[in-house]
């Protein structure tokens, strides 16, 4: 249980950046996106970050598509190879930043922001996925894994307060 509660802690003070030749491009990962994103990893592959699926098309713990990886590269400029997939701090990058260039616009086209269910189907049925109804299933999963992630965080929280009040903190004098 501390094992998980510590990955958990080291998971919601990290940051990404990925260099690609002579450009770095840094996101700083929220708590809220973190969530997210490991519940989506939770949903496609359970966390196995050399996972091969949809008939040898989809790479890594997140199940990254070559087109996933053309549309980040071409966005932000960079020059990702699919085979980069399998790594998850790459694959985590390139879901989040996929998902935040899709959120805005989606924004820009319906005036609304995005919830993790447009952002979910957007994930799993790329740019438009929000309106396929065949991604309403893969919605569902990843709701368990957001409920199962944000009730972990209410437990970390809890079990933080507890600790505080019931514990001195060594001085070194």
């Amino acid at each position: 249980m501390k094992k998980l509660i510590y990955t958990i802690l080291f998971a919601l003070l990290c940051s990404i950046s990925i260099a690609s030749k002579a450009k770095t491009l840094h996101i700083t990962l929220h708590s809220s996106d973190k969530i997210l994103i490991q519940s989506l990893i939770m949903t496609e592959t359970g966390g196995d970050d050399k996972a091969i699926g949809d008939d040898g098309l989809a790479y890594g713990a997140l199940q990254i598509h070559q087109g996933v990886v053309d549309d980040v590269n071409r966005i932000y400029g960079l020059e990702l190879t699919h085979q980069n997939m399998f790594n998850r701090h790459n694959a985590i990058f390139v879901c989040f930043a996929y998902l935040r260039y899709w959120a805005v616009q989606y924004h820009k086209t319906t005036k609304k922001l995005p919830t993790y269910e447009v952002l979910a189907r957007i994930w799993n049925g790329g740019p438009e996925g929000y309106k396929n109804s065949d991604t309403a299933a893969y919605w569902e999963k990843v709701k368990k894994h957001l409920k199962q992630q944000k009730d972990m965080l209410e437990l970390m929280n809890d079990y933080l307060k507890k600790y505080e009040h019931n514990h001195n903190y060594i001085k070194i004098i």
